[in-house]
């Protein structure tokens, strides 16, 4: 009798933990694009498996929409935070969705504000966390990444990826950036992240842009985000949301429930999944003042402004 009462409760707290089915949450669509802050409530209801399909759904509606370019990069920064924050133990597979599923144009503004405000190893002084471990996380999760990214711009999504592990890594281990290119099957790819890419997009000795990984994507100019540095250079506190960089390597139980880590990651999405207040539109106010910059407002439209490096 004993066993039947347990055994009872325990399908009742199931049903209350996956309370939601994917055609259910699938419904819901609409009006989470309307309110972002509902993808933390229904990505709540839905098991593992279940999160990772909405979120490739999700993605998939925000890309149809007649947003402008700008409006949907908002978009996309709230959802897929919220999605991260109210992960189930499968942490890497909701990263592998987010850069396999949204467009490289807001993977601009997700890679650099995950590993300012999700990934960053200095968010908890608590649980320092390795370089050894921090390679062998972002290693770890640069694998699923890759099985999931296809496509003619597979190579620039992976790099996204890759530049939101350097972020969050800081400068160390110094080896980093090789290992992580190394995942890079393509071998012009994998020269062109190393080269260009990435020392462009980090601002390596150059002036910092977007352009050669975005046109490589096959970005048209109609497609370009207008006020990426606006958006990522705004003034304001950082909202850190802890850093899930340990949960790439941890385990779950028998319930998909992660193992091994800290009550303090476990943190409100509905609290930390939107952006910061202030954000408004993302205005399209010119994002440079360098002329070398494509971005640069006394350029004619369609001037692509390509520096040689």
């Amino acid at each position: 009798m004993k066993k039947m009462i347990i055994a009872a409760m325990a399908a009742v707290f199931s049903a209350g933990v996956f309370a939601m089915s994917l055609a259910e949450a699938s419904a819901k669509i609409t009006s989470i694009i309307d309110n972002p802050a509902e993808m933390a409530t229904v990505m709540k209801e839905l098991s593992a498996e279940d999160q990772v399909a909405f979120l490739k759904r999700v993605n998939g509606a925000i890309a149809s929409t007649k947003r402008t370019v700008d409006s949907k990069t908002e978009l996309f920064l709230a959802v897929n935070k919220a999605a991260l924050l109210s992960r189930k133990g499968n942490i890497k597979e909701l990263i592998a969705e987010v850069f396999a599923t949204v467009p490289p144009t807001a993977l601009v503004v997700i890679n650099e504000k995950f590993a300012e405000e999700l990934f960053n190893r200095k968010a908890n002084a608590a649980n320092p966390i390795s370089d050894d471990k921090l390679k062998e996380n972002a290693l770890s999760a640069m694998k699923s990444v890759s099985s999931r990214t296809s496509g003619r711009d597979k190579d620039v999504r992976d790099t996204f990826a890759i530049l939101m592990f350097l972020r969050s890594s800081q400068g160390t281990p110094a080896d980093l950036k090789d290992s992580l290119v190394a995942t890079i099957a393509n071998s012009q790819a994998r020269e062109d992240a190393k080269t260009l890419w990435i020392p462009s997009a980090m601002g390596d000795g150059v002036p910092k842009t977007y352009d050669p990984m975005l046109i490589a994507a096959g970005v048209q100019d109609d497609e370009m985000p207008g006020a990426v540095n606006n958006f990522l250079n705004r003034q304001g506190p950082m909202v850190l949301a802890g850093s899930l960089m340990s949960e790439l390597s941890t385990t779950v139980d028998n319930s998909g429930a992660p193992t091994a880590v800290h009550n303090e990651y476990f943190l409100d999405p509905n609290k930390y999944a939107l952006p910061e207040e202030g954000v408004g539109g993302l205005n399209r106010v010119p994002r440079t003042l360098n002329p070398k910059d494509r971005w640069y407002p006394g350029h004619p439209r369609g001037y692509r402004g390509q520096t040689t490096y």
